[in-house]
């Protein structure tokens, strides 16, 4: 595993180090691989950016990287059953989702497998499993799980915090309320509260941006940029798992080129469009 994650990093340090700008290159090392040091001890205003709008937590990797993850590899593994005429049930079928399993939870420990990423990556073996019936019962064998597994991580704030959220989010989705309209609403009330906490008399004029900010771009980490990112980081593990060098001159670089012009083009309009909320 230590193998691996070396390979892998050094693979995703040279994705990085291709982007063009200082930026890009914070925005997706702390966005896909948990990168938090370079953020923060980056000198670009990337970082008092996302600390003036109240948007920290979208750099954090949490449980909707992990969802992001497999709901990437499902809609590619569909894609490409369709494409060769495949059934689910199909043998090809099984063994391409055992190897999204595995890129899944290679992904999870090459990230440092956090509270939060473990708790999404046990939630969604639980419950794809099928062999517990009914939503509270899945969320105490997967609680139960996390604990017996992963003792030392019961103690920590992101272990507190990544549960509540989910079972906020359940709680929501039961109410009838979409996963995404929950993260929103989730969003909306702790800015409030911190706006609130902070200025006593009211929200002051960042309070409010950071308001604004998080239920405009929220939808688009969620929907756009998680997806694409967890892509580019399952790509990465895959070929560096195969043994693939990213850093020799091959046609994974040529590959690539191609989709990091994306991703600088992505950091660069969702970043100006962030600065533009601030300086409003």
């Amino acid at each position: 595993m230590d193998v691996l994650f070396a390979r892998s990093w050094a693979n995703f340090s040279w994705v990085l180090e291709s982007l063009s700008s200082d930026s890009a290159r914070v925005f997706w090392g702390s966005l896909v691989w948990g990168r938090t040091e370079e953020f923060w001890n980056s000198k670009s205003e990337v970082s008092r950016l996302f600390f003036d709008l109240g948007m920290i937590h979208v750099l954090v990797l949490s449980g909707s990287q992990v969802g992001s993850f497999f709901q990437s590899q499902n809609f590619l593994l569909g894609l490409g059953l369709r494409l060769a005429g495949l059934s689910r049930t199909s043998l090809f079928a099984r063994l391409g989702l055992g190897v999204c399993w595995l890129f899944l939870s290679l992904y999870v420990f090459a990230t440092g497998a956090s509270a939060p990423l473990v708790r999404a990556f046990i939630v969604l073996v639980i419950s794809e499993a099928g062999l517990v019936r009914g939503m509270l019962l899945k969320i105490f064998v997967s609680f139960t799980a996390h604990v017996v597994l992963f003792p030392e991580q019961v103690a920590s704030l992101s272990f507190v915090l990544s549960w509540s959220a989910f079972l906020l989010l359940v709680l929501m989705a039961e109410l009838g309320i979409s996963r995404l309209a929950g993260l929103c609403l989730m969003c909306f009330v702790s800015q409030l509260l911190v706006g609130f906490v902070q200025h006593s008399t009211g929200m002051s004029v960042v309070g409010w941006k950071g308001l604004f900010s998080n239920l405009l771009f929220v939808p688009v980490f969620e929907a756009v940029l998680f997806p694409l990112g967890s892509v580019l980081a399952g790509v990465v593990i895959a070929l560096s798992t195969l043994g693939v060098n990213f850093t020799e001159e091959a046609w994974e670089r040529r590959i690539f080129d191609c989709g990091l012009v994306l991703h600088e083009i992505l950091a660069q309009v969702f970043l100006g469009a962030l600065k533009g909320i601030r300086y409003i």
